[in-house]
C-alpha cells in the first residue's frame, strides 16, 4: 500500500472513529462518505478520486476482518468541485441531505474553507453537521486559533471552534530525500549531478 493509499485509509478510520462506531451502536450495512473534490477544473488530478476510492476499499477489507467494526463498510459518493467554492458548497451540502453522507471529503483549501463556513454563518438550516477531512490543505490559516479575517464568518471557520473540520497533508520529507538523492548524485566519471543519463 502506498503512503498516499495509507493516508486515506487512516482518515476514514479516523472518521468512523468520530462516528462512534462500534459495538456500542447497532453497525450500519453502509457508512456513506461524501468526496467533493476537483475532478474537471484547474487543480483535477485523476488520482485523487481513486486515492478515495482505494482508501474506502482498503478501509473496508479492515473492516471485514475486525471484530469491534464488523459490519460496517464505507461508501463513496463523489462530486466535482472543480476548485471552485460555489459549486463545491451545494455539491457538498447535495452529498449530505440527499446521499446521507456522515462526512466529506474535499480537496483544497478554499473548498474545504467555504464548506466549513456553513457551520459559523446565522443560517442554522445550512449547518452539515458532519466532519469535514481536506485531504490536500495547503493553507497554514485552517484550524488554527490565531487566524484572522476581516469577515467574522470566514475567521470563526478557519479558527474551527466546532470541532469540524480536520485537513491532513502527505508528509512529503521521503520523496525529498530521494530528489535530493537525484539530483546531487553523479552516474558516472565527468556526469553532471542530476544527469541521469549522461547525456
Amino acid at each position: 500500500m502506498g503512503m498516499n493509499g495509507m493516508r486515506q485509509a487512516a482518515i476514514l478510520w479516523a472518521v468512523c472513529n468520530l462516528l462512534a462506531c462500534g459495538p456500542t451502536k447497532p453497525p450500519a450495512t453502509t457508512l456513506p462518505l461524501g468526496a467533493v473534490i476537483d475532478r474537471t477544473g484547474p487543480r483535477a488530478t485523476a488520482s485523487w478520486s481513486k486515492a478515495v476510492t482505494l482508501a474506502a476499499d482498503l478501509a473496508n477489507k479492515g473492516l471485514a476482518n475486525s471484530v469491534q467494526y464488523h459490519g460496517i463498510q464505507f461508501e463513496i459518493a463523489l462530486a466535482d468541485s472543480a476548485s471552485d467554492p460555489s459549486l463545491a458548497v451545494p455539491r457538498g451540502q447535495d452529498l449530505v441531505r440527499t446521499s446521507g453522507a456522515k462526512a466529506l471529503i474535499t480537496d483544497g483549501s478554499e473548498d474545504d474553507i467555504a464548506l466549513n463556513m456553513l457551520g459559523y454563518d446565522s443560517d442554522t438550516t445550512n449547518d452539515l453537521n458532519v466532519p469535514i477531512v481536506c485531504m490536500a490543505c495547503t493553507s497554514p490559516s485552517i484550524n488554527s486559533p490565531t487566524s484572522t479575517s476581516s469577515d467574522p464568518v470566514r475567521q470563526a471557520a478557519l479558527r474551527n471552534g466546532n470541532k469540524w473540520n480536520f485537513r491532513s497533508l502527505m508528509n512529503s520529507t521521503p520523496q525529498a530525500k530521494v530528489l535530493m538523492q537525484i539530483a546531487s548524485g553523479r552516474r558516472g566519471t565527468g556526469v553532471v549531478p542530476g544527469d541521469v543519463n549522461g547525456v
